[in-house]
């Protein structure tokens, strides 16, 4: 039952990491003061933030893989240009 549970938190996980970003990366880093993270360097720590969550919430239920958590997270992050993609394929319109 619970078998798909992982792939799709790491979906949403995926979806939400630029939200993740703004909301936890960034207070991570200030909290991390003795690291240097620079600012292009905080969408992956964003994506980390929301990696370790899927995670662990595939663990909690016992679900998904290693590579289902991951496939998962680069479906959803980059979900929206990959819709757009098909679409326009769809249609028939070239992306570029």
């Amino acid at each position: 039952m619970f078998s798909m549970i992982g792939f799709i938190v790491a979906i949403i996980a995926g979806f939400v990491t630029p939200q993740i970003q703004a909301a936890v990366a960034q207070p991570l880093a200030k909290a991390l003061s003795f690291l240097t993270i620079e600012d292009a360097e905080m969408p992956v720590l964003g994506f980390m933030v929301a990696m370790l969550a899927a995670a662990l919430i595939a663990v909690i239920f016992g679900s998904g893989s290693a590579l289902g958590i991951a496939v998962g997270l680069c479906l959803g992050y980059f979900g929206t240009r990959l819709a757009q993609i098909v679409q326009g394929a769809i249609s028939g319109k070239k992306e570029g």
